[in-house]
């Protein structure tokens, strides 16, 4: 195994935001095992099962991140939907 290699499997284990599609969601590789956070908006019905920083729509989530561990073992982030923030 190369060296390049053999960085790149040790790099790419425990759990961390590998979910590019989420910042709601942690996974622990290489078993792929994931853990997604969601929220329900009960007065209108929706619920955000997916989340990104970035969105300008009136509608969508605004996430501010926060303090964060180059591993990912801890990540803070604020998300304010529907009129309602919540710290995570």
């Amino acid at each position: 195994m190369s060296e390049y290699s053999a960085l790149k499997r040790r790099l790419a284990s425990g759990w961390n935001t590998w979910n590019t599609r989420s910042v709601l969601s942690h996974v622990l590789l290489p078993d792929g095992i994931a853990v997604n956070l969601g929220f329900k908006h009960y007065a209108g019905g929706d619920y955000l099962r997916e989340a990104l920083i970035g969105r300008r729509g009136e509608h969508d989530e605004k996430i501010h991140p926060g303090p964060r561990t180059y591993d990912g073992r801890y990540a803070e982030l604020k998300i304010t939907w529907k009129g309602t923030s919540w710290t995570v």
